[in-house]
């Protein structure tokens, strides 16, 4: 982003500081936030509140709809708003249990590519939102206003999250790297990639994402690691962590296990 570009920034944080409540916090994600929009693209914003305090849906949208009228953007509405400017914090952490990837009890998980026909109706299902707040909260984002703290909890826990998914698609490896990791996460096995498969890009960013989330878990016995910064996982260990994952998750909002069965 240019510096003409970043008054944008502050006006967003103005609206999201007028409709954030206590508790809770609004960044802004996608390519304003990574620099590299172009003179009309949307900006992406995502507001968490507590599930006990409901946020004026319709006044943010107007807001946010005035925003982009005022900066001179384009409007995205493919995906609803009501199905991606705000989420509770019980959508967080039904996010960071990968529940938009149907996790089972035996610890599988199900990712499927964006649909060739019916894309609208897939994204404005609660499984894609539940993928949206994932990956808003693991690529590259700007915070904008609210709860620091709330923040960066959220963010660590959301990297275990995105590391275990990428573990989980790796399941044919006892070993990985984290280039590897990042790879699974870009590129479908049948080629999709992008917004097509699961929105991450192949980038440093992501790569220092999936190191942290990766190191969490080898604290926390899920997986080791080995010489020449390589990663091994244990199905069965792995298996379990995801099968347990809606508590285990998002330890920073309950216990995290000492270690997995």
């Amino acid at each position: 982003m240019t510096t003409a570009r970043l008054p944008l920034l502050d006006d967003a944080a103005a609206v999201a500081a007028a409709y954030t409540p206590l508790g809770g916090y609004a960044i802004a994600y996608g390519s304003h936030a990574t620099g590299h929009a172009n003179s009309t693209s949307d900006l992406d914003l995502l507001l968490v509140h507590p599930a006990t305090q409901p946020v004026n849906l319709p006044g943010l949208t107007r807001a946010v709809i005035a925003l982009h009228h005022r900066h001179g953007l384009g409007l995205d509405t493919e995906v609803r708003y009501e199905n991606k400017l705000a989420a509770s914090d019980h959508d967080v952490d039904r996010a960071l249990a990968l529940e938009g990837y149907s996790p089972t009890q035996t610890g599988d998980i199900t990712v499927r590519p964006v649909p060739e026909h019916g894309t609208d109706v897939f994204l404005n299902t609660t499984t894609f939102r539940l993928r949206l707040v994932l990956n808003a909260l693991t690529t590259g984002h700007v915070f904008l206003a609210g709860d620091p703290r709330r923040h960066s909890l959220d963010t660590t826990a959301a990297e275990r999250s995105v590391a275990l998914l990428a573990t989980s698609l790796l399941t044919h490896q006892s070993h990985m790297t984290v280039s590897e990791a990042v790879a699974v996460l870009v590129q479908a096995p049948t080629g999709e990639a992008g917004h097509d498969w699961l929105g991450y890009e192949p980038t440093p960013a992501l790569h220092s994402v999936l190191r942290r989330g990766l190191t969490a878990l080898v604290a926390e016995h899920v997986i080791d690691l080995v010489p020449h910064g390589r990663f091994r996982q244990d199905d069965q260990v792995r298996r379990a962590a995801l099968a347990h994952f809606t508590a285990y998750s998002a330890g920073v909002r309950g216990p995290v296990p000492a270690s997995m069965p």
